[in-house]
């Protein structure tokens, strides 16, 4: 286990990644929240469902300049456009759907629970596969183990382990050594309730083979 330090990919948050593209060079955002720095930087926000802790208006704002793009599902577009992201500013997709934006490609997976009513499939909610640099990067959002992230290949896993609204860590090292890509990094504790011990105990159940990086 090693923490998080490329410049190029690192969690921020909760479940807010910044990433950095070399070519074409972009700045990218999934889910803003508690933003420390109001940088407004971001070329591309992306963001996986309406909650409050992944679609947070006053940290979008943090971060986009005039020509920032907002990806995210339909639900999200009263939202946006209460945001300032109206017209081509605001892309809106569904789950499968493979897009470019601002030069990037992604994917936007299907994110959703299994025997629980927070995030069920037929609200459409969604995760993303981001092309950065030759790489795919998936943010799974707010998800269980299912079917349709089975499915997903990828270099660098984004996954929740929080328990409750997502994967706990049990059921999150499963799936990583299921799915097994090169890198994965826990996402969604610590910064609503006190499950750092989750992060470390996630990286024990991981296997040899797999890197684990933690950054909060």
């Amino acid at each position: 286990m090693s923490r998080l330090q490329s410049p190029k990919l690192k969690v921020l948050v909760h479940a807010c990644v910044r990433m950095y593209s070399d070519e074409p060079k972009r700045v990218v955002y999934v889910d803003p929240f508690k933003v420390a720095i109001a940088a407004h930087d971001a070329d591309v926000i992306f963001v996986t469902h309406p909650h409050g802790d992944h679609f947070s208006e006053k940290d979008i704002k943090k971060l986009s300049k005039p020509d920032t793009v907002l990806v995210s599902v339909e639900d999200c577009r009263a939202q946006a456009e209460a945001a300032g992201f109206s017209g081509d500013r605001f892309v809106s997709v569904a789950p499968g759907q493979k897009i470019e934006v601002r030069g990037l490609t992604a994917e936007a997976v299907p994110a959703y629970n299994v025997g629980k009513a927070f995030h069920t499939q037929s609200k459409g909610w969604v995760g993303y596969v981001i092309n950065i640099d030759g790489k795919r990067v998936y943010v799974m959002g707010d998800t269980d183990d299912n079917e349709d992230v089975r499915a997903v290949q990828t270099d660098v896993l984004f996954v929740p382990i929080g328990g409750i609204y997502t994967m706990d860590m049990h059921e999150a090292a499963a799936y990583t050594n299921a799915v097994k890509p090169a890198k994965v990094v826990p996402l969604h504790y610590g910064a609503l309730d006190d499950t750092r011990r989750s992060a470390e105990g996630f990286a024990e159940l991981i296997d040899s083979d797999i890197e684990v990086r933690i950054d909060i």
